[in-house]
């Protein structure tokens, strides 16, 4: 997601955002768990593929471990990203959409693209199967529409909201609405756990 900055910003770059307006802005890329911001990255990139292994490498540096699943859109994710995932994360399974490819085509390209797929490293061959898959596709499925709803607007927090806003200021932000959840979570905790006490007569 772009987000706009500072035109003195020495480090932005112009992007056309979601008005279709040109201004300097920075491309946010933010990964959530549970509702938690454990990575963000704002780059001068104005394309999100190819971003997914730098920002899994951050949260593994975090974290102490890399995640066990990345959902992402097709846009984000490129078939040299999966196989670099599966070289340097081996226990990270992939879940995001194939780009959708034309189905009108002639007989010969259908032969060239069905022996490119045969000759396709064995993680991007495993992904599309895993994406032709019903389970995979409805996990994706849960991800864009419970997931998306608990965790999206911690996305727009991040990434949207105030003019002028700088990496620093960003990252200070992700952190601020962490410890807002993270009491949420606490106050949910101690009211499961009142609910749960026995009646005293």
């Amino acid at each position: 997601m772009s987000k706009g900055v500072r035109v003195s910003d020495p480090e932005a770059r112009l992007m056309r955002l979601a008005d279709g307006a040109v201004a300097p802005a920075w491309n946010v890329q933010v990964a959530t768990s549970n509702g938690f911001i454990v990575g963000i990255d704002p780059t001068d990139r104005r394309k999100d593929s190819g971003l997914a292994p730098a920002l899994v490498e951050t949260i593994a540096e975090r974290c102490g471990r890399g995640p066990r699943r990345l959902l992402a859109d097709t846009t984000a994710m490129t078939r040299q990203d999966i196989v670099k995932l599966a070289e340097r994360h081996p226990d990270l399974t992939v879940y995001s959409p194939p780009p959708p490819e034309r189905t009108e085509v002639t007989a010969e390209t259908l032969r060239k693209r069905r022996w490119r797929r045969r000759h396709e490293p064995p993680a991007v061959q495993a992904w599309r199967a895993r994406m032709a898959s019903e389970e995979g596709q409805e996990i994706y499925r849960r991800h864009r529409t419970g997931a998306r709803q608990r965790q999206e607007p911690r996305h727009v927090s991040v990434s949207g909201a105030w003019p002028g806003e700088s990496p620093g200021r960003l990252r200070a932000q992700a952190l601020a609405l962490n410890l807002r959840w993270a009491n949420t979570l606490r106050r949910r905790i101690v009211a499961a756990a009142a609910m749960a006490m026995p009646a005293i007569a």
